[in-house]
């Protein structure tokens, strides 16, 4: 089957011309979309073949209550962990557990809790009281938190405030999930936010700054040795808000650095020369892999491998809705356009191994479009699921929220038959949910 040449994929346009050459072009066409789609299904099922079915775990978050769906390959058992309070949850790498934040009801998540996911679980228990950390401070809440690659520990960030005046503290600890012991590790102002390395023991932090006034940073931390380096530091970019804005970050698969795009400070107001790219390791000098011209709405985002970007050209004007998807080298050589349209801000994602990668329209933001660098796009997982969030339980299976009719639906499908679902459950509201193949 013969590939589809490299270059831009647009929608079909509507046959122009007589009726009976029209209707030649588009069944011409029709059957070079229909080849290319069978073409691209093909090496979906060739790259990702179904493994035998084994345990899923799905945690949901909905008015408070956690809620844990287990697949045993066969059919799907549910159980209740927790009323109410319930907030952000987290399952452990071994599925035994999911680590969550807790409300008193004033959506301060002030606490850190453990359910047991076994089959004889133990009670939740409260492993961290922000307030109560030293110094003590009521204003105090968790911010973020990650499990170690062991599942023996959890580390975490807090805040400071509330609501809109609530201020991360770039702070770093550490709490043994069997003890509830906690460690403080770096003081605030010395962490950041967190992106730990797979099956490393590594933390990439990162400290955003303020900007026009404090410059932003990346470190590294060892979570074995306690090792602190700084590997990179950037004037604070502007986000438009009070919000602090963040990069991508993108470990590399043997977790000795990471990749990452950071535009110039006031890029957002088309400001600046070009989006850097970098390349970072604990101990070695910053690199500097290329520069692009992308879109503040569209930055470049790292492929699994590290090889390869995906981003949105950048715009010649703000009120323009045509936006330019774009693939190519990890340094931005070898840039190949893949579409054009009104792509959805925030919307681009690679898929956890391969060349392949997701993205959303905004007149369709519910729509997923599964593209590759060769192939037309294809709707994902299938031409009548409209998604509103998808996780990856594992490289091949994905869980994925849908709605229809004001219902939600849970569900779980592999790579290598998308459109073969299970569903897990059906929901009043949106729930949150973290999903997980131990």
């Amino acid at each position: 089957m013969r590939r589809k040449e490299r270059g831009a994929v647009r929608s079909p346009r509507a046959p122009q011309g007589g009726a009976s050459g029209g209707r030649r072009r588009a069944a011409r066409s029709a059957r070079a979309v229909f080849a290319a789609a069978l073409a691209l299904m093909a090496l979906l099922s060739a790259a990702a073949p179904v493994r035998a079915q084994s345990r899923l775990v799905v945690v949901s978050v909905l008015n408070g209550a956690l809620q844990v769906y287990e697949w045993d390959g066969s059919e799907i058992h549910s159980r209740v962990l927790a009323q109410e309070g319930v907030v952000r949850p987290s399952i452990a790498p071994s599925g035994d557990a999911v680590a969550y934040t807790h409300s008193v009801g004033d959506f301060r998540q002030t606490s850190l809790w453990l359910a047991d996911l076994t089959e004889d679980p133990l009670p939740p228990r409260l492993l961290v009281d922000a307030p109560a950390l030293p110094p003590a401070d009521p204003a105090r809440q968790i911010g973020q938190f990650v499990w170690s690659a062991a599942g023996d520990a959890l580390y975490f960030n807090t805040t400071h405030g509330l609501g809109i005046e609530t201020r991360p503290q770039n702070d770093l600890w550490r709490v043994d999930v069997r003890t509830a012991h906690v460690t403080p590790l770096l003081a605030s102002g010395e962490g950041g936010n967190m992106s730990p390395a797979p099956n490393s023991v590594w933390l990439a932090l990162i400290a955003p700054g303020r900007y026009g006034d404090i410059p932003a940073q990346v470190a590294f931390y060892n979570t074995q040795t306690a090792e602190h380096v700084s590997a990179l530091r950037y004037e604070a970019v502007s986000s438009g808000s009070e919000l602090p804005w963040y990069p991508s970050v993108r470990w590399l698969p043997d977790g000795s650095g990471v990749r990452l795009a950071v535009p110039p400070p006031d890029w957002l107001y088309g400001k600046g020369e070009g989006v850097v790219l970098w390349e970072l390791r604990p101990g070695d000098e910053a690199r500097q892999l290329g520069m692009v011209e992308a879109d503040f709405f569209g930055l470049p985002r790292f492929s699994p491998d590290g090889e390869r970007i995906l981003y949105v050209q950048r715009r010649t004007a703000p009120q323009q809705n045509t936006w330019t998807l774009t693939v190519a080298a990890a340094d931005g050589s070898d840039a190949a356009e893949y579409i054009r349209g009104p792509l959805l801000f925030g919307s681009l994602r690679w898929l956890p191994q391969g060349e392949r990668f997701f993205y959303a329209l905004s007149d369709a933001p519910r729509t997923l479009w599964l593209g590759q660098v060769g192939y037309p796009p294809l709707r994902f997982p299938a031409s009548d699921v409209h998604i509103s969030a998808l996780m990856w339980a594992d490289a091949e299976t994905f869980v994925y929220l849908s709605e229809s009719d004001g219902r939600y639906t849970l569900a779980f499908a592999t790579l290598g038959a998308p459109d073969e679902t299970t569903p897990i459950a059906t929901l009043e509201n949106r729930p949150l949910f973290d999903a997980l193949r131990p």
